[in-house]
């Protein structure tokens, strides 16, 4: 008998027996059929590495296109420019900082200006002007506007941009002290103005705070999509709807069973939300929730996380794909540095997995081509029909910070590739001797190895490893009740892999 065994979705929480997608997929990006090569991370030298394990990073482009990633670690926060890492902390540096969260926010009240803002918490929130600032200042009543009473920024863990207003979440201020399930926005259009709640003026600048009712727990996340906002609390999720007056926002919540688990990852994409709860990974799209994790990765997820080292998390929207990164510590992990990447692409609905040490992944903006229509175009010649892989672009570039605290981005060599199909009965209610393994594989030499079980309870051991013949197949010889296959490609691969092409017949006996 001959079967196609195609190449799958990863869904390692299905049962095993003959499961409609794969029991593993290492180092592969999901494809509509089949998988593509995951690139390793390749450091930025040149631009040097941060003093300590980064804490958090953002990337934007500067009001005249010019690329700008700003970092932060225990000791200080960074900026990287012009191929050069600088240290850009204010004066006196910061106290023993947690997970650093970054914003940006640009209105007329900052000339359009770009403004970087940075928090952690345990230091005012920091604020950044490109074009105008040298070092990183404390938001506080001294940048407020001149002339009104003003009660300075308070302390944020978290911090997101929702229409023309900042909002941060679980704040601190000299009045009240700490208050986990506070949000608190300025003054509409000006992150610099931070009237004193409750009085005339804050509400004619719009400004105001509000404590979030209920058992949701402390905030985790802010997130906005052009002019609606959601806050996620811990067992919570709020929509947040700008209706100006005096109500200024409606804050209605739209989830009371599940909420963003730990702080900050909740992860937004348009109009969407990838986010961690306790029952799993869900998708927000402002008004409710839906479950993409369940009978999927979710079981392998938790097993795998260690939950001691969830404040090491970080995420990243790949800028030229579909595709949703999420970093985080799993077992077999080095000092609790992350060494897991879960891939979500959204478009395809599907789940990936990499294994990669980094410490915080991120977006990279690196110098793009120059678009000046006074410089000459460099034509591609007649005989080459050109890659956009190859075209210059002032685009991002998915990246992270790496084991050694420098900037790196996915443009190594192709990680190698272990790919494990479900358990496959080939004869119903019998034996069967597989005899031969084509694999449907572009490029790289794949390599194929199977694991016999006799029966459900047989423990997983897989048989020597089959090579490519002159026929570009792998000849096994494998008796059993139940067959498990494992393709393997080395480092470096380019191209697809579609499938496994089997050859069996039966057995004797059952």
């Amino acid at each position: 008998m001959l079967r196609r065994v195609p190449i799958g979705p990863w869904t390692p929480d299905l049962p095993t027996l003959e499961a409609p997608g794969l029991n593993s997929a290492k180092n592969c990006f999901p494809r509509i059929r089949g998988k593509g090569p995951a690139a390793s991370l390749s450091s930025l030298t040149a631009y040097g590495a941060l003093t300590k394990y980064a804490r958090g990073a953002i990337a934007l482009s500067d009001r005249d296109g010019a690329p700008e990633n700003f970092a932060g670690d225990e000791n200080g926060l960074y900026r990287v420019t012009g191929g050069a890492l600088t240290d850009v902390s204010k004066g006196g540096g910061y106290t023993s900082p947690g997970k650093w969260e970054f914003s940006v926010f640009a209105s007329e009240a900052t000339n359009r200006l770009p403004v970087v803002l940075a928090t952690n918490f345990t230091d005012p929130i920091q604020d950044f002007e490109i074009g105008s600032a040298a070092l990183f200042s404390d938001l506080t009543a001294a940048l407020a506007a001149p002339g009104t009473a003003t009660a300075g920024a308070p302390k944020a863990r978290h911090i997101g941009v929702v229409g023309d207003h900042v909002i941060v979440g679980f704040t601190e201020d000299g009045t009240d002290g700490k208050v986990p399930n506070r949000v608190w926005w300025p003054t509409l259009g000006n992150v610099r103005s931070w009237p004193v709640p409750g009085t005339d003026l804050a509400a004619q600048a719009q400004s105001d705070y509000q404590v979030l009712q209920g058992d949701g727990g402390e905030v985790t996340k802010i997130t906005g999509a052009a002019e609606v906002g959601a806050i996620f609390q811990e067992r919570a999720v709020w929509r947040a709807d700008y209706v100006g007056g005096e109500l200024i926002y409606s804050l209605r919540r739209v989830e009371s069973a599940r909420g963003c688990v730990v702080p900050h990852m909740a992860v937004p994409f348009g109009r969407r939300v990838l986010y961690l709860s306790e029952e799993g990974w869900f998708l927000f799209d402002y008004t409710g929730s839906i479950p993409v994790g369940k009978d999927r990765i979710d079981e392998f997820f938790w097993r795998d996380f260690q939950w001691e080292h969830r404040m090491r998390m970080s995420w990243l929207v790949d800028p030229d794909s579909t595709v949703v990164r999420i970093g985080y510590t799993g077992v077999g992990h080095t000092g609790g540095r992350p060494n897991r990447i879960l891939l979500y692409d959204w478009k395809l609905d599907e789940w990936g997995l990499i294994e990669q040490e980094h410490e915080q992944l991120c977006r990279v903006r690196n110098p793009g081509e120059n678009l000046s229509i006074d410089v000459d175009p460099q034509d591609i010649p007649d005989n080459e029909i050109g890659d956009w892989d190859t075209v210059p672009t002032a685009l991002a570039q998915p990246g992270a910070y790496d084991a050694s605290h420098q900037l790196a981005t996915f443009t190594g060599t192709s990680l190698p590739v272990e790919i494990e199909t479900a358990d496959l009965e080939l004869q119903p209610g019998r034996r069967s001797l597989l005899t031969d393994v084509r694999p449907v594989v572009t490029g790289g030499t794949p390599r194929v190895s199977v694991a016999l079980l006799r029966h459900r309870q047989s423990a997983v051991s897989y048989g020597a490893v089959s090579t490519l013949n002159e026929h570009g197949s792998c000849a096994v010889r494998a008796d059993g009740r139940y067959h498990r296959l494992k393709l393997e490609i080395d480092a470096g691969w380019i191209g697809d892999a579609i499938a496994l092409d089997i050859e069996a017949r039966p057995a004797g006996g059952l």
